[in-house]
Parts: structure tokens; sequence; C-alpha cells
């Protein structure tokens, strides 16, 4: 069975525009100045690796042979532990989030290649931070996941060279490790399981030789002991991804890189849809800007309601250019939405009709009557006709497209009535008389006729001005 709101995201544009609403918005909400020790850390991590993630990404893209003690140099603790702590919150939010969203699939490259570098770094210590955080978090939460997580990280401390010692202190203070150990004697990877039966022979054996001695911590656990220690604030779930994210769209509106910032709004999260607003519309051209939009509100299959944010920004523009009758180019643009031919775009397309109204580009919506190949689209032209009071405008291209007749029919019906109630109201000599034409006026909605008798009858308009402020505050209240 079809859900409703899928059947009013593909035939109601009304339906469209008010679940925008709270998305427009947000895009101009201040976000709070209060930042928790932990949130503090975490953006401290981000900044302290941005410019060195971004120049790893483009190395290995290039496949770069990358000696990495040399590459951060002598600031090489302090940033192996903003890789540990930056990592371990990454992976949190790759647990809590939507998979199938940009965010989650850039939050995963991230994770891997700080493990991957980690790993080149031989910080045998850093992937035992790792992996005790993976087990605890399994305890909380999804155990699946962490579980892979946690046996993914012993897998590498296993497979690294001239660290035996540590990862056997490491393994005889934790039990469960040592379980993990003996499970990965079974690998179906022979090579793996071969790495874990030699480690647990070594370990057998030195302890049978004697006792166990913990190895000093390496130079950089110093320096994570200098971040937040408790990683457990939920609070802070999703902001070290946000961050990632956030600095992502910067660089693609910095580059003007509309194929990118397509991409983020239609397939990243409500937050990074959002933010990608905030900065397209201080940090792009015009051009580009309506560009990106205009991208954005024709990609195929893409979430209606993201295609109406679009068609909404496209439509604001276009008010503050030409606000009567509307910019030539973006008034293309929206006509161009409305010729389609495929009925999931319905509600989409007659959004882009009743924006076309909004600047009164009359010329457009006589256009789209005509070849708008859906009829219900064409039809939008009859309503937003009927709605400006312009209906008489439709007449020659109803009289071609003969299909659109019971519309036109219907809405001149109803523009007749209403001016029938107007000009009876009009012809009234007090408010008695008149209170039964303005009541009814009210009750059709009737706004342009009320707005009428409020600026232009020498007795009724303080009446009308009250009826519209009334009627108006019932509106935006959805009534």
């Amino acid at each position: 069975m079809v859900s409703n709101n899928y059947q009013s995201a593909r035939q109601d544009p009304d339906w469209l525009r008010a679940c925008t609403e709270p998305l427009r918005a947000a895009i101009d909400e201040t976000p709070a100045d209060e930042r928790t020790p932990q949130e503090k850390s975490i953006r401290s991590a981000q900044q302290l690796l941005s410019a060195d993630l971004l120049r790893l990404e483009q190395l290995h893209e290039k496949k770069v042979d990358i000696v990495y003690a040399d590459f951060f140099a002598e600031q090489l603790p302090e940033k192996t532990a903003g890789m540990i702590y930056l990592t371990r919150h990454i992976t949190r939010d790759i647990a809590e989030s939507d998979t199938k969203t940009l965010d989650a699939a850039l939050a995963r490259r991230v994770s891997a290649l700080l493990v991957e570098v980690l790993f080149r770094l031989h910080a045998v210590d850093g992937l035992g931070i790792l992996y005790d955080f993976a087990v605890e978090q399994g305890k909380q939460g999804d155990e699946s996941f962490w579980q892979k997580v946690s046996r993914h990280y012993l897998q590498l401390m296993t497979m690294l060279p001239g660290c035996r010692l540590q990862l056997l202190a490491f393994l005889h203070s934790r039990p469960h490790a040592r379980r993990d150990v003996e499970l990965g004697h079974a690998s179906t990877d022979v090579q793996l399981a071969r790495l874990y039966r030699t480690l647990g022979e070594d370990y057998l054996r030195v302890r049978r030789g004697g006792q166990i001695v913990p190895t000093a911590p390496a130079d950089y656990i110093a320096c994570y002991r200098q971040f937040a220690p408790d990683a457990s604030d939920t609070q802070t779930t999703g902001l070290a991804t946000s961050l990632l994210v956030q600095e992502d769209i910067q660089r693609a509106v910095e580059r003007a890189d509309i194929a990118t910032l397509t991409r983020w709004f239609t397939e990243g999260s409500s937050l990074a849809m959002r933010f990608l607003l905030q900065q397209a519309r201080t940090g792009l051209a015009a051009i580009n800007l309506l560009d990106l939009m205009v991208n954005v509100a024709n990609v195929p299959q893409i979430n209606p309601i993201r295609a109406a944010v679009a068609i909404l920004e496209i439509s604001a523009m276009n008010r503050s250019l030409q606000e009567n009758g509307g910019d030539i180019t973006i008034n293309q643009h929206l006509m161009d939405l409305t010729m389609t031919d495929d009925s999931a775009r319905f509600a989409l397309a007659r959004l882009a009709v009743q924006e076309l109204s909004a600047v009164g580009a009359f010329n457009e919506i006589l256009t789209v009557m005509e070849k708008a190949p859906y009829v219900d689209v064409a039809t939008e032209g009859i309503a937003v006709l009927y709605e400006l009071r312009r209906l008489p405008l439709a007449q020659s291209i109803v009289e071609h497209r003969p299909t659109l007749q019971p519309a036109y029919e219907e809405a001149e019906k109803q523009a007749q009535l209403l001016q029938g109630l107007m000009d009876a109201a009009w012809a009234c000599q007090d408010e008695h008389m008149v209170t039964p034409y303005m009541n009814r006026l009210r009750e059709l909605k009737a706004i342009h006729e009320l707005d009428t008798i409020a600026n232009h009858h020498p007795l009724f308009s303080m009446m009308a001005k009250r009826m519209l402020s009334e009627l108006r505050l019932e509106m935006s209240r959805g009534g």
C-alpha cells in the first residue's frame, strides 16, 4: 500500500511547501556558542588534522609512497594522539548514523584513512585504545558492529612487526582480547589464522617463562590524555562527522564546485543540507547559487522535499531580482520544471507554477497551460490565474486545449460567485446589511475581494481589514 505521505509528495504542492518550512527556517538559526570540554576537544583534534587529512587523501589518490613519520615531523606525537581521539568519535558516529547518507560515507572514508595511518606509524598503543573503546561501546550499543570493529583493531595490532612485547602485555591484561585471538585461529583467511596462532603460542611461551612486564607507553599517550578523557558523552555523537562534512562543503563552496554541492544537497543529511544552504547563500556568486538550485531541482528521483526547497530558493532569488514579472532566465528555469512527464514530479511541477504566479509571470503561466505534458500541471495554471483574478487570460488557451475546460469552468463559476458577493457588499449602506456578504467572502478565503474592500470602500474598510487580519492568521496556522 502506498503511504499518504508518498502520495502527497507526488501530488500536493501545498504539502511539499509545508514540509520545507522547518528546514528553511532552520537555515537562519544561529548555533549556540556554549561548548562542552568534549566538544572543544573534538574541534581541536579536527582542526589539528584538517590540512593533513586533505593532503593525505590527495597523495593516496596519486598513489604516492608516504613516510608518515616524516610527513608529521615534529608534531608526530600530538597528531597521533589527535588521530586516535578523532577516530573513536567518528567510529561512534558511524555506529549511530544513517548509513545511506553522504555524511556516513565520508565518515567511513576518513575513519579508514586515520586507522591506516595509525597502522603505518606502528601505533600499537593507539590501536589498543581504540580496541578498548570498541569493546566498551559494544556493551552499551550495537554489539555486532562494535565486535567487528574491535576485532579489526586487534587484527591490525597482530599484523604489526616489531611490536610484539607491547601486544603481549596488552593481551595479558585483557582476557577478552585473548578470547578474540583464540577465535582468530578459525579465520577463513589462512594467513591471518596463522598470525593469530603464532601470537597465541608466543603469549603462552612468554607467560610460562615468567611475568609479562607492561611496556612503557608511547610518547603520544601523554598528548592523548590532554584531550577530554571521557568519550562516552552521547551529546557529542555526530559532531566529529558534522565537522568533516562542514569542511568538505566549505571547500566546495570556495571552489564553486556545483557537482559536489549538488551531491551534498541531495545525498547528505538534513544538517548537511542546512549548512550547505547557509554557506551557499553567502559564499557563492548569485549565478552559481542559481545553477546549484536548478541542478538540485532537476536531479532524477530526488527526495521531493529537497527539490521543493531548491525550487523555493530559486523563487526567492526571482523575487529579489524582479518582484513584478520575474527574471526572464529564472522564469524559464521554473517553467522547464513544469514540462515533465514523470508522475513522481507532479507536485514539484505544480509548485513551480505557483512560484511563477508569485511574481506575476503571466506569459510563462500561459505557456505552461498550453504545453505542460500533464493536464494536472496545466490546470495549476488555471488555479493560479484564478487566485490572481486574471482568469480571462486563459480563455483562448482553453479553447485550444479542451481538457482544461472543466477546470476553467469551475474556476470561472467561483470567480463569478466572488464577484457577485463583492458587488453586493459594495452596494450595502450599513454593517448590518453587509455582514452576511463579508462573512461569506471570509469563508471562501476571498483575500483579493476583501483587500479591495479594505483599500477602497468608504464605509466598510475597517471591517474588511479586521477580517483580512483574522483570515491570514487562520491560514498561517493551517486553517
